[in-house]
Formats: structure tokens, C-alpha cells, sequence
């Protein structure tokens, strides 16, 4: 409805309302208390050098699946049930059939969604020149046959457009491929990748399968090579992991094709260089940036800048906010607080003894600790992280803050809910000029129901998350959240992961970011089959949810 230019959603502040599996999924949460595990990086054999590539490739103009100006492009995302997919190119596929291949030349890349017409019309033009009256002499027929006859020169498109969750709490990139044969795999309604229809694809050989394990589910596939085409932007020989088996709900919606992840290259198994480190190297971008900005009321009505972020959509300047712990899009949380109370804050955590770490904890991992405790008796202290992670969807906490966050910010119905029993809740940050800024949610925007029924419960969007211990300052997870009011940009500057930083602005929604969303995007495919409601536009970004 939204990108055919009809009627948005009205602009109203009210509790976000999620769907109802996904509201039950955190009230389990709550009252259980589960730890999920965290995601676990690729277990394989080391990544085989690239084969260079037989074709070239140049592309045919911008007018494509996506907006690209001076300043960088512009990918719609489509709100699903708990995440964001956006469009990706995979692969190289030549066509028409028949086409001549140019002697000497590169060939002209054509976006997938324009690659049908370009050979509809070629096809409609062959056709009426064949009956097209002969004029001449009859020696004049073979050369005219010739000329009838003569094939399209041959462009290349991408073998399959998927939709992918764009993940910045994880780092590899996985796709489902057509190799799988489990049942979510063969959904007709999912698109899968076929690598033996891609000529630019490179097989890995003599491999074990590889496996990743989220919180919902695991999957396994192989490795290999390909080129990826976002909007009129190619990355060639980016690695990646074909999905030939899935356990679980993770990516369960036939919509979802993979996902990217877009975390540093520290978290690469294999040391794998993730597909934003190669799109800086190939220097693709005008800026080493992407951002995403959400809409709360529009599931259609979402993006992802590759480039900077559009000032247009948020107010005022970015305040840029130091990584410091380039494995995550990790800053320095100056304090973390509800109402009045401090619940956390830097120079009031220090680690315990390395006696105290849990017991389950790898020897390996519980050496590490206790060498970076300096002795098993002194204590260290920690400065607090804030880690934003757009394929998560809620806020998180560990578990002795996330117990004081839901005893203090107990589920209610959402009527009898004041600003004094659910007060505002504030993260505040130092940004790279040192001043202090603070982030501030109201009940209405950190609270979540599942319907708009006058008893319905109100739940705070809060889970509990254990990170790592060597990552753990400790740390929470502001996901799409957080992103739903503040544009959240991810700035590598010159590549150089110690020098990263993060975004922050608040987020414009109106009536004039959607007209310019939808002039960006208006060519651009959304996910087939997809029926959304105003009730799932609140729902997230990127990778698998927290849920």
C-alpha cells in the first residue's frame, strides 16, 4: 500500500503492539528467565584463495533496485515478524538466450528487476523487424537475414535477488541454497540460491560443513565465492555460507533468504573479511557508512543507507560515539537508569575473582580471566558497554540487571500503567568530544503489548542476554528498539576498525521522509506473499531476534 503510493499509516505515539507469538515468546522470557545461547562463529577449514573471475562486468546506470546519489544508496526494508529484509543481488547469469557475446568488451550489468524487460523488449523489437517488409533487390536477402538475426549483445544480471536480514550482531553471511532439502528450505514461496547457474561463482573444495547456532535454531552448509550486487553496487568474491541444512524456527518465515552479517572482521571465523570490509576495500561507497532508519508505524517504510544517512531524516546533527571494542559495535556506556536510579554506571563494576566465574566456563576462557584480573584475588574494573545490534529486537540486559530491570519495570495492564510506576528510562554515552549524552525512552516507547484491546498486558522490551565474558563490560544490547526512534549510522571512516564509531540522532517520521523513501525505492521488490498488519510494523531489523 505504502510503496504504491496510496495512504501511509497515521503518525501517533501509542504502546508498540507486536505480535501476539512474539509478546508470549518474551512473557516465557520474563517468567523463566532463559539465557539463550550466543551466536557462535563459522567452525571450518581456513577460506581457499580466490580464482580470478573470466568475466568483467560494468553496470547500466543507476536507476535500479535502489537510489544512489553522490552521497551513497538507499535499500528499503521490509518489516517482517520480528526482523528486516532488504534486496541482494547473488550471483552472475548471462543473458538473453542466444545473445552475442562482445569481442574485447565488459559486459553491461543489469539490475534483476530490470533484466525481464530489457528482454521483453528486445524480443517485441526482433520480432517486428523479422516481418517487416523487404525492400531491395532479392540480393538484398542474406544480408538482411543477417541483420534480422543478429543477436542482443549479452548483459549479465544477478543469478537470484534475496532477501536478507542485515545483522550487525553477527559477521559471516549466509544464504539458503538449492541444495537444501529440509522443509523450510523447500517452501515454494523461498527463494534459494543455485550456484551451479552462476558463472562468477567459486566452490571451495575438500571442505567440512560448516555450522552456526543462534537462539532459535542452528543451520549448516559449505563455503564458498560469489559476487553480490546491492542495488547498482557489485562486491566481488565476497566468501560466504551456503545454507544446505536447518533445525529450528531460526529464519523460519519462507520471506527470509539469509542473512548479512555486517560486525567486524575480529568476529569472522576463518578470518573470513566480511562483506563491509570488502565493499571498503573495493572502495564502492563514497563513505565507509551505513545506517538504518526505522518507521513505528509503517512495516513498508523502513531503510538501510550505504553511505551516510540522509540528514533529512533526522534532527538536528549525528553525535558520533567511539567503538571501543571493535568485535561488536560496542561504546562506553556512561550509565544506564530508571527514573531516578542509577542501575549501572562506569566506576561502580568491577569483576569478581576469577573463583567466581561460573563453572562451566572453558578452562582456556577462565585462564584468560584471571590473567586479565592480573591475580585470582584482585578485582578489575569494568567499564560498561552499550552494543547495538540490529538483529535483535529488544533491549538487553545480563541477568542480575536484567532481574532488577523487570522486578522495578513490571509487566501491567497497559491502562493502570503512570510515569511513576514505569518512569522514563535514560542510557547516556560520552561521544568523541567528551560531552555526555543522554538517550531517553518514555513507557510508551520501551513498553510493548500485543494488541489494542483496552486489558490488554503491557510488557517491557527487555531480555536478558549474557555476553561473552572477554566482551562482557558488562554489556547490553540496544536493537531495533532503540532504532525505532533514533537513526543509529555505523561509520568505519578509513577502514581501520579502531577508529569506528557510531551515530546517533533522533529519527524524523512523517509524511516527508516516506515521500522521499518512496521515491528512493520505488523500483525496488519487496518479499512476495508478505501480509502485514499496522500491529508487526514496531518489529525489527536485521538477524534473528533476541527472541
Amino acid at each position: 500500500r505504502w510503496a504504491s503510493g496510496r495512504g501511509s499509516l497515521s503518525f501517533t505515539r501509542s504502546f508498540r503492539e507486536l505480535p501476539h507469538r512474539q509478546v508470549k515468546l518474551l512473557r516465557d522470557h520474563h517468567r523463566e528467565a532463559l539465557i539463550p545461547p550466543h551466536r557462535s562463529a563459522f567452525d571450518g577449514p581456513p577460506a581457499a584463495p580466490f580464482e580470478a573471475s573470466s568475466m568483467t562486468e560494468r553496470h547500466a546506470g543507476l536507476q535500479q533496485q535502489a537510489h544512489v546519489s553522490a552521497q551513497g544508496l538507499v535499500v528499503r526494508l521490509q518489516g517482517l515478524s520480528s526482523q528486516y529484509v532488504g534486496p541482494v543481488g547473488v550471483g552472475t547469469t548471462v543473458f538473453p538466450a542466444g545473445c552475442s557475446m562482445p569481442k574485447g568488451e565488459s559486459l553491461l550489468y543489469v539490475d534483476s528487476a530490470n533484466a525481464p524487460l530489457i528482454t521483453e523488449t528486445w524480443e517485441r523489437e526482433a520480432n517486428a523487424s523479422m516481418m517487416a517488409p523487404i525492400a531491395g533487390p532479392p540480393s538484398s536477402m542474406k544480408s538482411w537475414a543477417a541483420e534480422g538475426s543478429k543477436a542482443m549483445t549479452c548483459r549479465t544480471t544477478a543469478q537470484s535477488t534475496m532477501q536478507v536480514i542485515h545483522d550487525t550482531g553477527s559477521t559471516n553471511f549466509w544464504l539458503f541454497a538449492r541444495a537444501c532439502q529440509d522443509p523450510a528450505c523447500v517452501d515454494a514461496r523461498r527463494v534459494r540460491y543455485d550456484p551451479t547457474q552462476s558463472s562468477s561463482f567459486v566452490e571451495y573444495r575438500n571442505q567440512n560443513p560448516l555450522t552456526i547456532t543462534f537462539g532459535t535454531g542452528r543451520i549448516e552448509g559449505n563455503l564458498g565465492a560469489e559476487d553480490f550486487h546491492i542495488g547498482p553496487v557489485t562486491v566481488k568474491k565476497q566468501q560466504f555460507g551456503m545454507i544446505n541444512k536447518v533445525e529450528g524456527t531460526v529464519f523460519e518465515q519462507p520471506e527470509i533468504g539469509g542473512i548479512l552479517g555486517l560486525a567486524f572482521k575480529e568476529m569472522s571465523a576463518n578470518h573470513a573479511s566480511p562483506l563491509f570490509d570488502n565493499m571498503i576495500q573495493q572502495q564502492v561507497l563514497p563513505k565507509n557508512r551505513f545506517g538504518f532508519w526505522l518507521s513505528p508505524n509503517n512495516p513498508s517504510a523502513n531503510a538501510i543507507f550505504w553511505g551516510p544517512v540522509d540528514p533529512r531524516f533526522y534532527e538536528g546533527d549525528l553525535s558520533y560515539f567511539p567503538v571501543t571494542d571493535p568485535y561488536y559495535w560496542a561504546v562506553d556506556l556512561d550509565s544506564f537508569q530508571i527514573g531516578d536510579e542509577v542501575l549501572l554506571s562506569a566506576g561502580n563494576v568491577t569483576s569478581p575473582p576469577a573463583s567466581q566465574f561460573r563453572g562451566d566456563l572453558h578452562p582456556m576462557m577462565a585462564a584468560r580471566a584471571a590473567l586479565l584480573q592480573g591475580t585470582r584475588s584482585r578485582r578489575r574494573l569494568l567499564t560498561p558497554k552499550l552494543i547495538f545490534d540490529s538483529g535483535t529486537t529488544f533491549f538487553t540486559a545480563g541477568a542480575n540487571l536484567f532481574e532488577r530491570i523487570i522486578t522495578r519495570l513490571p509487566a501491567v495492564p497497559c491502562h493502570s500503567m503512570t510515569k511513576e510506576s514505569h518512569p522514563d528510562i535514560i542510557f547516556r554515552l560520552v561521544a568523541s568530544d567528551g560531552k555526555k549524552v543522554e538517550f531517553p525512552f518514555t513507557n510508551v516507547e520501551y513498553m510493548v503489548r500485543s494488541s489494542a484491546a483496552e486489558d490488554s498486558e503491557c510488557t517491557p522490551a527487555f531480555m536478558k542476554i549474557d555476553v561473552p565474558e572477554e566482551h562482557d563490560g558488562p554489556s547490553m544490547l540496544a536493537g531495533q528498539t532503540f532504532n525505532l526512534k533514533n537513526i543509529v549510522e555505523y561509520d568505519r571512516a578509513d577502514g581501520d576498525s579502531s577508529r569506528a564509531r557510531v551515530g546517533l540522532g533522533l529519527a524524523l517520521h512523517g509524511p516527508d521522509q516516506e515521500d522521499l523513501l518512496r521515491g528512493y525505492t520505488q523500483d525496488q521488490k519487496q518479499p512476495a506473499a508478505t501480509a502485514l498488519s499496522a500491529a508487526t510494523a514496531p518489529m525489527a531489523v536485521t538477524a534473528a531476534a533476541a527472541a
